[in-house]
């Protein structure tokens, strides 16, 4: 394929990925407005690319087995994530902090949640889903080495996630003081998206059915998204400085000694 075919053919998928995103984040914000909780997003993070994908199933005829595997990973994660969250939003009776500092600090909070949060979240759910939905289309199997290789990393990743979040889950219903520093959280700081980050990573090269350079890249941005976007603005970032600020000296001994993201099986060093 052309690369002048293969963008323009990119820009069609991302722009109908975005479409679909973009109805169900819509559903969500006025949800958001009923219930007066704007972190009713976070539950439609995960379902939302559960909706994507099974959106691009029902266009095709004969999907392969490896975007058959991609989309029963992806709705594995997209519940999971999803459940996980809603348990969590109906134990608490109020909202998020992170969503009450934006009530205090944003006028036209309304206007500036909808594009902010709920679009935005739709276009970033469109980037990182972009190497399934682009092999959806493509009809090709990938490569079982690949398909192997990706699982592995899935796995690993699904792992990290779930158990990091149960072992936090049961830190916090003891009702224990200072930090959560055992199980996973004492081989990385940031178990859950750790496995995040691996699980999109494995659906990359599950997905990777072309060795087109120019499609490997395109196929990169979705992987490449959620590493930065957990590393640099949503995910490790915010946390890190809410530890910060609640915990202090505690925390500057965790940061010494327990690497930020990659897990201490894999290196002694806290490199990240």
């Amino acid at each position: 394929m052309q690369p002048g075919v293969l963008l323009s053919f990119t820009l069609a998928v991302f722009l109908i990925t975005l479409l679909v995103a973009t109805i169900f984040e819509v559903l969500f914000y006025f949800l958001a407005l009923y219930k007066k909780r704007n972190d009713v997003v976070d539950i439609a993070w995960g379902m939302g690319f559960v909706v994507v994908v099974f959106f691009w199933m029902a266009t095709i005829t004969k999907p392969s087995l490896s975007f058959t595997l991609a989309t029963l990973l992806v709705s594995l994660w997209g519940v999971r994530l999803s459940y996980h969250i809603w348990n969590r939003f109906m134990m608490k009776h109020k909202e998020d902090r992170r969503y009450l500092e934006m009530r205090k600090d944003w006028k036209w909070i309304k206007t500036r949640t909808f594009f902010q949060v709920f679009v935005l979240q739709g276009i970033l759910m469109s980037m990182i889903i972009l190497p399934v939905a682009l092999h959806a289309t493509t009809g090709v199997m990938t490569p079982w080495p690949l398909v192997l290789i990706g699982l592995l990393l899935w796995c690993t990743g699904f792992y990290y996630q779930v158990v990091g979040d149960f072992q936090l889950g049961q830190f916090i219903s003891k009702k224990s003081t200072g930090m959560m520093k055992e199980g996973l959280w004492s081989k990385t700081r940031h178990p859950n998206y750790f496995g995040e980050m691996s699980m999109w990573w494995g659906i990359y090269f599950i997905t990777l059915s072309s060795f087109n350079p120019l499609y490997m890249i395109i196929a990169a941005i979705g992987p490449i998204t959620i590493t930065l976007l957990l590393r640099y603005v949503s995910g490790v970032p915010m946390l890190e400085n809410h530890w910060e600020d609640t915990y202090g000296e505690e925390f500057e001994q965790y940061k010494e000694s327990t690497p930020m993201l990659i897990p201490r099986f894999f290196t002694q060093e806290n490199e990240l």
